[in-house]
């Protein structure tokens, strides 16, 4: 059914779809260490060579909503108005 359909190709050499290819597992590599706790959201953007936000949003495309959990998220929120 979908074969039929007319399909736009996007022409791209072997050199781009490496490049891609390699990004993208950098991508999910970093997110996964960031999702497991190894490293923080900016040592993640350092890896990445990205801004901060620029890999928060990442995360968020990839489904990761942070590492810091609700009881953290309370101690801090206590913790800055002491």
């Amino acid at each position: 059914m979908l074969s039929n359909l007319p399909r736009k190709r996007e022409k791209i050499d072997e050199p781009t779809t490496l490049r891609k290819f390699l990004r993208l597992g950098a991508e999910k590599y970093v997110a996964d260490s960031y999702a497991r706790g190894e490293v923080t959201l900016r040592e993640a953007a350092n890896i990445l060579d990205v801004t901060t936000r620029y890999a928060l949003e990442l995360f968020w495309d990839m489904g990761l909503t942070g590492n810091v959990g609700a009881g953290e998220t309370i101690w801090i929120i206590q913790y800055s108005q002491s």
